[in-house]
């Protein structure tokens, strides 16, 4: 169900990420497939980097929710909608291991690619283990009658977190290591979260000025009126913040599947304002993210 409320600036900073190991530079580009080309390290660290920094960035974007949340209702919600997510991570992350084993089997990756692969699984893992372990520290101070009304199985949440660490195993951990090695560096970025009326906007500045910003619509509708109601926010929020791009005819279909929408709802057909309200919110959440890719390139 959508929730509507007043949207929360938050302004934190984050860091800590691995670096590169020293010597990688001077290595020689020449090696067999059971070593790692220094482009194949460079990728792994590259990939390890953004996993821990995502990582970072998402944690404390939780925190900042439940320090902000008025209630244990709402921080047993945050607690839900999280604990589906990681589920959800957990579960692409078993896909994508299982698949790069086969291309290794396969002969598809060199020993240094699938290396570099898979040191960014395993830093991800590491963040969504970390991420299920703090999300159980918060289910534990909720009262288990709030927990429950909330859909919250802290058994499950526990449970995650130990198939998380059975996903890594000292031969993945070994082999991550051989890529990123052990040294950590730090890197400060602001992160501002706002939360309001379905829309999740992160905005996250490093430190040499480059600032970016993802925008989530969340909520999940029960019915058609709610569809529509939802759809309504979503195409209101790609309008006011895409007036002045280039996604006019994106907005305009939005719009006018709304009005569609909001029309069969009005004529009783609840099947058809439902359908029409999810496209013109998918429309509209398109819009913006492309907006968001463009201003990234």
């Amino acid at each position: 169900m959508n929730r509507s409320g007043p949207i929360v600036a938050l302004l934190v900073v984050v860091g800590t990420l691995v670096v590169p190991a020293a010597g990688v530079v001077a290595q020689d580009e020449s090696t067999s497939n059971d070593e790692v080309a220094p482009g194949e390290r460079l990728s792994g660290v590259v990939g390890v980097q953004a996993a821990e920094l995502e990582g970072e960035i998402e944690t404390r974007a939780y925190e900042a929710e439940i320090e902000a949340a008025e209630s244990d209702d709402e921080r047993a919600e945050r607690v839900a909608e999280r604990t589906e997510q990681l589920d959800e991570r957990l579960a692409d992350l078993r896909e994508e291991r299982a698949e790069l084993l086969e291309e290794r089997r396969e002969g598809e990756l060199t020993e240094g690619e699938y290396r570099a692969e898979i040191a960014a699984l395993e830093a991800e893992t590491d963040t969504v283990q970390a991420q299920l372990n703090e999300t159980n520290e918060t289910a534990a101070g909720l009262p288990e009658e709030t927990l429950a009304a909330n859909g919250v199985d802290a058994t499950a949440i526990r449970t995650l977190g130990q198939e998380a660490d059975n996903l890594s195993g000292a031969e993945v951990s070994a082999l991550a290591r051989s890529i990123a090695g052990n040294e950590t560096g730090e890197v400060d970025v602001e992160v501002a979260v706002q939360r309001g009326n379905g829309v999740v906007e992160v905005a996250v500045e490093r430190e040499n000025g480059e600032r970016e910003v993802e925008t989530e619509f969340e909520g999940e509708p029960d019915n058609a009126s709610e569809a529509v109601a939802l759809a309504e926010t979503r195409v209101a929020f790609a309008e006011e913040r895409l007036n002045d791009s280039g996604n006019a005819s994106e907005l305009a279909d939005a719009r006018a599947t709304l009005e569609a929408a909001d029309a069969a709802l009005e004529n009783g057909s609840e099947e058809r304002a439902l359908e029409l309200a999810e496209e013109a919110s998918e429309t509209a959440e398109e819009a913006v993210e492309e907006r968001e890719d463009e201003r990234e390139e």
